[in-house]
């Protein structure tokens, strides 16, 4: 069995799946090309180029009180009601 039909199979099952690399080796394209084959929406984040609020949301003044407003990818999963959520990290050394 190919590590793609692996990763399906983990998609499908709701397993979460880590996969570690060096930067450009297709891991982001693999889970864009899973989530198109199997019908799902897919949000590549990178995290590197990213503020603590992309992640955590904003805080949105409201008439009840101050609220933490989703980011906008995960608004968009959100509203799909499943999904794919690509975490892009780069650590030090790393090019």
């Amino acid at each position: 069995m190919s590590i793609i039909c692996e990763l399906a199979l983990c998609v499908q099952a709701g397993v979460p799946v880590l996969l570690w690399g060096a930067p450009g080796v297709g891991k982001t394209a693999t889970i864009k090309g899973i989530a198109s084959a199997l019908g799902l929406p897919c949000e590549p984040v990178i995290a590197s180029v990213r503020e603590p609020a992309d992640f955590a949301g904003l805080p949105v003044i409201r008439e009840d009180g101050v609220v933490m407003e989703a980011p906008a990818w995960a608004k968009r999963l959100a509203r799909a009601g499943r999904g794919l959520l690509s975490i892009s990290l780069c650590f030090a050394g790393e090019t």
